[in-house]
């Protein structure tokens, strides 16, 4: 991870890891709604 912090790149992700790259296409495909909507409890919290 040293490369990517002197490498001077503005990019904002860099997968790490096994299964990285299959997460950021599949977060990819939801809108920023959908990505909030599935991460948000509902009104009953945690079950």
């Amino acid at each position: 991870m040293v490369e990517i912090v002197e490498s001077g790149t503005w990019q904002l992700r860099h997968p790490v890891g096994a299964d990285a790259t299959a997460f950021l296409g599949w977060r990819q495909s939801l809108s920023d709604e959908g990505w909030v909507d599935w991460g948000a409890l509902d009104d009953q919290g945690m079950v």
